[in-house]
């Protein structure tokens, strides 16, 4: 079986979809990808039922911060309340991209240590691979 480090992956944003900047200095990254279980149970059943319901994407992101266009861009985002496309590619060849909105960016730092940034973002809409 083979195995990919993490120091391999990517990551990238856009506000046009055709423009991607590298997110500097990013260091850590997830997707998640979540779809909602309905219940559909009815009286006298016996056990729970469920269907499947929508899908909920989003990722979060972190690492040292620094004024790279992609922190520039997300920064924009937050501010301007735009949309942003984000493009994750686990192993630096394959992933996903999807548009959506950030949650949530903290610039968090301290007398003795780097500068550090973290992001929320949820899609609207579904992921394409890229």
């Amino acid at each position: 079986m083979a195995f990919n480090a993490g120091v391999d992956g990517t990551v990238r944003v856009s506000d046009d979809g055709s423009a991607w900047e590298s997110l500097a200095n990013c260091n850590a990254a997830s997707f998640d990808k979540e779809r909602a279980a309905l219940e559909t149970t009815a009286l006298g059943d016996t056990a729970k039922n469920y269907i499947l319901g929508l899908l909920s994407v989003g990722s979060s992101l972190s690492g040292h911060f620094d004024y790279g266009a992609g922190i520039t861009l997300v920064r924009a985002a937050v501010t301007g309340g735009s949309r942003l496309d984000v493009e994750l590619k686990p192993d630096g060849a394959a992933g996903f991209k999807c548009q959506g909105l950030i949650e949530n960016l903290s610039i968090t730092f301290e007398s003795n240590a780097l500068i550090g940034y973290s992001v929320k973002w949820q899609s609207d809409g579904l992921p394409a691979a890229v």
